[in-house]
């Protein structure tokens, strides 16, 4: 979209633009889905911007950052699970993309999108095991000493795939219903965070090195 328009402005058309549900639906995913990239934009912006960034936070508070590092890694994966898990669990219904499917009529569309959001399940498969194993659950570690079973490997990349696949399965809706085009990644940080606290951190690390230098009689 080139226009920049309110949140009720974009609901209105949304929801005028899709059959009832399923505007509704797209708009709550797509809340969710610029919101977990909000957050990967804050993980990367804190520790995938720079090495000169790393060793600020080092210098700073290493082990509260280092905490944070983790905490924010979880936060992450545990949302891509949420977006991409299965539409109901026993009789509670969830907000996932692979709800999309089931409120379209057109075949087309609905085989389109029921593919790609098989697709988008695949590449959160990482992130599910992890939850399922240590972020939401503590798996019990082998009692009688044998071989403990390795999680999946999960980097940056395989976020950076899996938020590209959900955002994939998002803009078969947007474009069909909408003629928008491809969802594309939120890379703005808000205003008073990652950037505000990195330039108050190098504020604060210069003047504890000020002090330092003073008090060595530098």
């Amino acid at each position: 979209m080139a226009e920049e328009l309110t949140a009720e402005e974009l609901k209105a058309r949304i929801v005028a633009a899709m059959p009832k549900p399923l505007g509704e639906l797209y708009y709550a995913l797509h809340n969710e889905i610029v919101w977990v990239h909000l957050k990967w934009n804050d993980f990367r912006g804190l520790y995938a911007a720079s090495q000169e960034v790393i060793d600020l936070l080092n210098e700073a508070a290493p082990a509260f950052f280092h905490r944070l590092q983790w905490l924010m890694w979880g936060d992450v994966l545990l949302h891509l699970c949420r977006l991409t898990d299965k539409p109901n669990y026993g009789p509670k219904h969830t907000l996932t993309i692979r709800r999309i499917a089931s409120d379209i009529t057109d075949l087309q569309l609905k085989r389109a999108l029921a593919a790609q959001a098989e697709i988008a399940n695949e590449k959160t498969e990482f992130a599910r095991e992890w939850r399922n194993r240590r972020l939401a659950h503590q798996e019990l570690p082998p009692l009688d000493g044998g071989p403990f079973k390795p999680l999946p490997d999960a980097s940056r990349q395989h976020v950076e795939d899996a938020l590209a696949s959900i955002r994939d399965t998002i803009s078969i809706l947007a474009n069909h219903y909408l003629h928008w085009l491809p969802f594309g990644m939120p890379n703005q940080r808000a205003a008073g965070g990652i950037d505000s606290l990195l330039s108050r951190l190098r504020m604060g690390v210069a003047a504890d090195r000020a002090e330092l230098d003073h008090l060595r009689g530098k």
